[in-house]
């Protein structure tokens, strides 16, 4: 039994791979913590989830207001055809709005996209990592179990795979 300790998760893995390959260990299942590391990884996957959420809002906006385009388009065409230049401007107008509206939320939508992948790749760079503090079989284990435990959105056993290698208390 070694014990290595270090709050740099990067300094431990690289530190466990060496050993390994050293002893020609093939197969070595570790428990570590770092509290401060998963801490940081928590505030994360919780930006992931706002980030989520604030895209799902901007689909719905987005739909909504290319609903009421529709509709206004309809409408100016209309007064167009009936010679009602007044209305017919004032629909060509609030249509300006919209669509001035929409280059903004999708400019948003952009940001927050790129942000919500540089804050997945935190996510994966994290797993990685993880598994680089096991050799072997452990380590496919645990990236597989961590892939799954973000696919059903269960952070609390994420981190109990990263710290111990398995999902079970």
């Amino acid at each position: 039994q070694i014990s290595i300790n270090t709050d740099d998760i990067d300094l431990a893995g690289d530190i466990i791979q060496s050993m390994a390959s050293f002893l020609a260990i093939e197969d070595l299942q570790v428990e570590a913590d770092f509290p401060a590391y998963f801490e940081e990884l928590r505030k994360v996957l919780v930006k992931v989830d706002e980030h989520h959420a604030v895209n799902q809002r901007l689909t719905a906006d987005m739909a909504e207001h290319s609903n009421l385009i529709r509709s206004m388009l309809v409408q100016a065409e209309d007064a167009r055809l009936l010679g009602d230049m007044k209305n017919m401007k004032t629909r060509y107008s609030e249509l300006y709005d919209l669509n001035r509206d929409l280059i903004n939320q999708y400019k948003i939508r952009c940001n927050n996209h790129t942000e919500l992948l540089n804050n997945l790749k935190a996510v994966n760079q994290a797993i990685q990592r993880a598994g680089r503090l096991r050799v072997g079989k452990p380590k496919t284990q645990v990236i597989s179990a961590c892939r799954d435990a973000i696919r059903s959105n269960n952070f609390n056993t994420l981190f109990r795979i990263m710290r111990v290698g398995t999902a079970s208390s």
